[in-house]
């Protein structure tokens, strides 16, 4: 059987003076057994310059490259490419022969986007690790952050596998507001769908979230017998701050980028959009393409 490599990308962007988006990388690499490769990109000179001409935007991007690769260490494979032009654009276009893309998140947190942590979350082909500068609390728990209405396999699945490979407890959230419990109350938001049936009358947003909490769950426990599983529901008016507040403790928090039903065009929910901002964990986003719920006003059901 011939063995495909499937490289964790991690992107260099100039916001990262810490290289922390290449040291989780490597973690990640390692945790793998995948080769690790780096982009940079720097912008290009102008039209009538001579290619062995001084340009400083590229002179910047390989001394970053350089830092980058000693930062990587030696005990995994290393590949290093610079590229001219966008990096959102270079990582989205190689994510699918990936396994994983890692970007720092003080790109995230940028008035103008930077580098693209948010466009490259909603656009790449695998999962996206965002990593802030605070260092992951090591032995925490892998977190799960499901949404009423969006569907959980791939954010379950990538974050049994994180945590199976971490030795490391896995923590399921039920993230639930008013908002979403009303939703969820509108018969036609279910027609066609293969979700839950609506709850029963008395019910409470909690009560619902606690039965969508052990629904999704429902089989995960048989395949990843050697994860154990802590169960949370976040529920209130104001569940990005309880999220946030719970990433203190956490190694990882898996959450989703969505697909609107018109289009299909993939987002960033609030919840996912402001972890991105102001998680004190690394934020893997992953593809929850399916089994979306689009509000009457054309939101997204989070």
């Amino acid at each position: 059987m011939t063995f495909q490599a499937r490289p964790v990308l991690a992107g260099l962007d100039d916001a990262d003076d810490e290289l922390v988006a290449v040291r989780a990388g490597a973690v990640e690499a390692r945790l793998r057994d995948q080769p690790l490769h780096l982009f940079s990109a720097f912008a290009p000179p102008p039209p009538d310059a001579l290619p062995e001409a001084p340009w400083p935007p590229r002179d910047a991007a390989l001394a970053r490259m350089m830092r980058a690769v000693a930062a990587a260490g030696r005990s995994i494979d290393v590949d290093a490419r610079m590229v001219c032009g966008d990096l959102a654009a270079a990582l989205v276009a190689q994510a699918p022969q990936a396994s994983l893309v890692v970007l720092a998140a003080a790109a995230a947190a940028r008035p103008d986007g930077g580098s693209g942590a948010c466009p490259v979350a909603c656009r790449s082909a695998v999962p996206v690790l965002v990593v802030p500068a605070r260092p992951a609390t090591q032995g925490a728990p892998v977190m799960a952050g499901l949404a009423s209405g969006a569907a959980s396999d791939a954010i379950l699945e990538f974050a049994f596998d994180e945590a199976a490979r971490r030795g490391v407890p896995l923590r399921v959230v039920h993230l639930s507001d008013a908002a979403t419990a009303g939703h969820w109350h509108r018969s036609e938001l279910l027609a066609g769908l293969s979700v839950p049936a609506p709850p029963t009358v008395g019910s409470t947003p909690a009560d619902l979230a606690e039965r969508l909490l052990a629904e999704s769950l429902a089989g995960w426990p048989a395949r990843y017998p050697d994860v154990r599983i802590e169960r949370c529901v976040v529920h209130g008016p104001d569940v990005e701050h309880g999220i946030a507040t719970l990433t203190r403790d956490a190694c990882m928090i898996v959450v989703a980028a969505r697909s609107r039903l018109e289009t299909g065009a993939r987002i960033l929910g609030p919840v996912t959009g402001g972890l991105l901002r102001d998680a004190g964990c690394p934020v893997a986003v992953v593809a929850a393409a399916d089994r979306v719920l689009s509000a009457p006003n054309g939101d997204i059901c989070r």
